[in-house]
């Protein structure tokens, strides 16, 4: 049936198509107790309530329009068409493009076409399609301004509305005002809920633990991430005391902390160490600001976040650098060791560290430096030696760094039983390892299992790393230390040979130099005493002024010299000990640990041996400290051949000056005697010589005169080699002289 017959219809008879008011108010009354209105259901209230009015007030169609944000568009909510009984769609209205709507929801009074003046403004709708349409325009107005309207259209006939039935029309509006403050409300409420909802996610997924501190120090609220950081229930926590599970050490600055929040000032941010569950000390960054009710402060609001592995690492990182500055910086070998050392310590908590190292050529393990052992577990420290294969299955010697949770439940292929008495249950070994060859291991260990992790094991490694960069380094600058200072003891030893060739001054100066270049305690000399084939002390230096008398209270026969001392037979260098057959009791007797001894040879036969000991069981004497000893034994037996030769010369000088004395003295008294024989005959003592005589006799006289002169030249040679002739300056005839060096 056609729009306009029905309206017809309705408007032919008041009485047939309109509600009477008491039904009106009926509606109203069901709408008001509407369930879809009470639960702000907007959808089904709308449904309900569109087509209710619309039999309320006999239209064919009612519509309600929401006001968007930002207020500039009426968003349809529902529209009931009567004619077909189903709701209708319609169209969103521009207020831009329809400003009587917005004029008549700024007035908020009710507008209807019926009862506007001739030629007054529409409010902008479309125009009916069946030709007539009458409208009443109702605003719903909330909280004192423009919420939306419900616009009631008839169709085909012209209308006037009454004043019951715009009243019909605002009291539903009003009706839509409450459910649109209902929805308001309820879409608030669902969004605050959503919000703390989604503020508390965001507080449990947050990595710092949030706190809420009351003025007496109590914990009013804490957000997940205490439990995952500290490993405690909060629950637990609530009520109790912030300092209950701070560091007695941090209690005091929290205290001072927490006045300065209280007294206003944010904010404030100090470090704190809290106590883990498991009984470890957590480093924490907590920044604290006031918590103000109505102006004032009513409390503390912290952040607290772990920067125990940031300070670890930057811890580590520090350490690392320092170490990379002594590489290039120190060739102490004994400060790279203690700072390697303590840059471990500082870098992966550990309890105690130490560092492994072997020389290339011995091949064995030995601890040369630890850090945080007590005496005695460094005292069985020191004994440990390891070969390379030995212990961790040789995982060291291949390069490999060992992480040992537990050593509890460490296979038997690790080999770690002599670790035991050391109280270790779990370390990190990282190899001392470079260009191919492996010298030792850094070792950082703890007393409890489980104790390190994946970045303990990468700064051990690094640490290592620089480590043996810079014993290489230190090594080879100690070793070209050695080498000068040994070169500066040969020089000396050289020159000691020119300057004192006796054999015993040698051999003292010998033990004083070599006692200087090995850093020992003692130094002593020994020669062997051909009738009585035994070795004898003859020299000795201590560092102090001992008498060399208890030297001879030592003699060794030489049959006793047996088993590690079998070398000097072959010229050979070893380090003797206190368990030593033959050398064992003179070792003892002095106090020494250990004595490095080589022999000194001339030719195929051995003539002595040099002995350089050490009270210090800790230090040992290694392969360049031999090689040191047999350079030093060349030149004392060069020493002692050349003091050899110089005692044959000074022997053969003796026996010629005394053979010079002995023939001159011979050969001077004939000549006096013949000379004065000649003399008494040319004075004619014994009677008158002739002239033929005479001469014969001046010849045998100046004869027996150059020949006292030649023997006084040679006993004036003597003299001048002796260093005891004076020699008289005088003038002499040189005509006189030639004349008689040409007779």
């Amino acid at each position: 049936m056609p729009r306009g017959t029905i309206s017809q219809g309705r408007a032919g008879s008041e009485a047939s198509t309109s509600a009477s008011d008491s039904a009106r108010a009926s509606i109203l009354a069901r709408l008001a107790r509407s369930e879809a209105l009470a639960r702000a259901d907007l959808d089904a209230f709308v449904r309900e309530a569109t087509a209710e009015l619309a039999a309320g007030l006999g239209v064919d169609r009612v519509g309600i329009w929401c006001l968007e944000e930002p207020g500039d568009r009426l968003a349809c909510q529902g529209s009931w068409d009567a004619c077909s009984g189903s709701p209708v769609p319609e169209p969103d209205v521009a207020l831009a493009d329809h400003a009587g709507y917005f004029a008549i929801l700024r007035a908020g009074r009710v507008w209807s076409s019926g009862n506007a003046p001739a030629g007054g403004a529409r409010p902008g709708l479309a125009d009916c399609p069946d030709g007539e349409q009458s409208t009443l325009l109702a605003p719903i107005r909330l909280r004192g301004g423009p919420a939306g309207v419900i616009r009631f259209d008839l169709f085909g006939a012209p209308r006037v509305w009454s004043a019951q039935e715009e009243e019909f029309a605002r009291s539903a509006a009003d009706l839509f005002a409450l459910l649109f403050e209902a929805v308001r409300r309820d879409r608030a409420e669902s969004a605050r809920r959503d919000s703390e909802q989604r503020h508390r996610e965001l507080l449990e997924a947050i990595e710092d633990v949030l706190f809420v501190v009351e003025p007496d120090g109590r914990v009013t609220s804490l957000n997940g991430a205490f439990e995952r950081l500290l490993g405690w229930e909060r629950s637990a926590w609530i009520g109790r005391h912030l300092t209950d599970f701070l560091h007695p050490d941090d209690q005091a600055v929290a205290a001072r902390a927490q006045e300065r929040v209280l007294a206003g000032e944010a904010p404030v941010t100090v470090e704190l160490r809290f106590r883990h569950r498991s009984g470890e000390w957590r480093l924490g960054e907590v920044r604290a600001t006031p918590r103000r009710t109505g102006g004032r402060v009513t409390g503390v609001i912290g952040v607290g976040r772990d920067v125990t592995e940031r300070k670890r690492s930057e811890s580590g990182r520090r350490a690392l650098l320092e170490v990379a500055r002594d590489v290039t910086g120190s060739h102490d070998l004994d400060t790279l060791l203690t700072r390697a050392l303590e840059a471990t310590v500082g870098a992966t908590g550990c309890d105690r560290a130490a560092i492994f190292w072997s020389e290339v050529d011995q091949g064995e393990s030995r601890a040369v430096a630890d850090i945080g052992f007590s005496e005695e577990e460094t005292t069985h420290l020191k004994r440990l030696c390891f070969a390379p294969a030995v212990p961790f299955g040789g995982r060291l010697r291949n390069g490999e760094t060992v992480l040992a949770c537990s050593l509890d439940e460490a296979p038997p292929q690790m080999a770690v039983a002599a670790l035991e008495p050391l109280g270790i249950r779990s370390l990190v070994a990282a190899p001392l390892y470079a260009a191919g060859q492996f010298y030792g291991a850094l070792i950082a260990s703890r007393r409890e299992p489980d104790a390190f992790d994946g970045q303990d094991v990468a700064q051990c490694e690094a640490i290592a790393r620089l480590l043996t960069s810079a014993v290489g380094a230190a090594r080879l600058f100690q070793m070209r230390d050695r080498e000068s200072r040994l070169e500066a003891v040969q020089i000396r030893i050289a020159e000691d040979m020119l300057s004192h060739p006796e054999a015993a001054v040698l051999l003292e100066r010998v033990c004083r130099t070599g006692r200087g270049l090995f850093g020992c305690t003692e130094a002593l000399a020994f020669l062997f005493d051909g009738d009585t084939d035994e070795l004898v002390p003859v020299a000795r230096d201590s560092g102090a002024s001992s008498p060399r008398d208890d030297l001879h209270t030592i003699r060794i026969p030489r049959r006793s010299l047996g088993g590690p001392t079998g070398f000097l037979e072959g010229g050979g260098c070893a380090v003797v000990s206190t368990e030593d057959a033959s050398l064992g009791t003179f070792v003892r007797m002095y106090g020494l640990d250990s004595i490095l001894v080589v022999a000194l040879r001339q030719g195929e036969k051995w003539v002595g041996l040099l002995g350089f000991g050490r009270r210090q069981a800790d230090e040992v004497f290694d392969a360049a400290d031999e090689r040191a000893a047999r350079r030093i034994g060349h030149l004392a037996t060069l020493g002692l051949t050349n003091a050899n030769l110089v005692a044959q010369l000074d022997s053969a000088n003796r026996l010629k000056s005394e053979f010079v004395a002995t023939m001159s003295h011979e050969l001077r008294t004939p000549l006096n005697v013949i000379l004065g024989y000649t003399d008494l005959l040319l004075d004619e003592v014994f009677g008158p010589v002739t002239e033929q005589q005479a001469d014969t006799l001046e010849r045998v006289s100046r004869s027996a005169e150059g020949l006292c002169e030649l023997v006084n030249a040679t006993l004036n040679m003597s003299r001048l080699e002796a260093g005891r002739i004076e020699l008289t300056r005088s003038q002499v005839d040189v005509r006189e002289l030639l004349g008689e060096v040409a007779r």
